[in-house]
């Protein structure tokens, strides 16, 4: 069989920690497009952020964006191939219940934009400057002025942990924090927009339940210790 489509994941794949695409990807994307395959990238991320990434070749690329919920066709900016909403009282019941947790954000995608009702600063820096979103600030979930495609639950101690060097955390923690650590490799952990028992494979993703074990986990390690350590 002939390959004409390479759908291709970003964090952890081909971005591990930087902020920019290596320019030899852009190489490939160029020498795929030659050979006619096609390069989409498959992503938690929105659309704009995306865009950001591969800008030398953004107007030739279709993009999956938040984890398959919305479909960006080519163009600058290209339109929208597909958009799957969720149900909007029970998004906005997730967003209260998510706001209601300790040390927790919500973040609100519709189709190119991420609304935040921030508790503190952190988040925005951190999806507008570090992630590269559009990003709008508002007081309480049921402002989101358009239709809900995905909700997030951004966690801040695990954010803070995983800044940490991974052999400090040995050291401190011990070996079940770190094992644990290993498993989350987005700060921003991903609520499943229908069907949460199904995984897209697009990356490391856990559903809320599950992220919120692992959390109880490390908060009840942390506490065994009496190392000060900003969470």
């Amino acid at each position: 069989s002939v390959t004409r489509l390479v759908a291709c994941d970003i964090d952890g794949t081909l971005l591990d920690g930087s902020t920019a695409i290596a320019p030899a990807v852009f190489t490939q994307i160029r020498r795929l497009s030659r050979l006619g395959v096609y390069f989409c990238p498959a992503s938690g991320r929105q659309y704009s952020s995306l865009r950001r990434l591969f800008a030398p070749v953004a107007g030739q690329l279709s993009c999956l964006c938040e984890n398959g919920a919305v479909v960006f066709g080519p163009g600058d900016p290209g339109p929208i191939l597909s958009k799957t909403e969720m149900a909007r009282e029970q998004a906005l019941a997730l967003c209260r219940d998510i706001l209601a947790l300790p040390r927790c954000e919500v973040l609100i995608s519709g189709a190119n934009t991420s609304y935040l009702c921030p508790k503190q600063s952190d988040v925005v820096s951190l999806m507008r400057d570090f992630v590269g979103n559009n990003v709008a600030l508002l007081s309480a979930p049921e402002e989101t002025p358009e239709a809900i495609v995905k909700v997030s639950a951004y966690f801040f101690v695990i954010h803070n942990l995983l800044c940490m060097d991974r052999h400090i955390i040995h050291t401190i923690y011990g070996e079940c924090v770190e094992s644990h650590l290993h498993k989350i490799r987005q700060t921003v952990c991903h609520i499943f927009r229908q069907e949460p028992a199904v995984s897209t494979g697009i990356s490391d993703q856990f559903l809320f339940v599950e992220v919120l074990s692992v959390v109880q986990s490390l908060l009840c390690r942390v506490a065994q210790h009496t190392v000060s350590v900003p969470l």
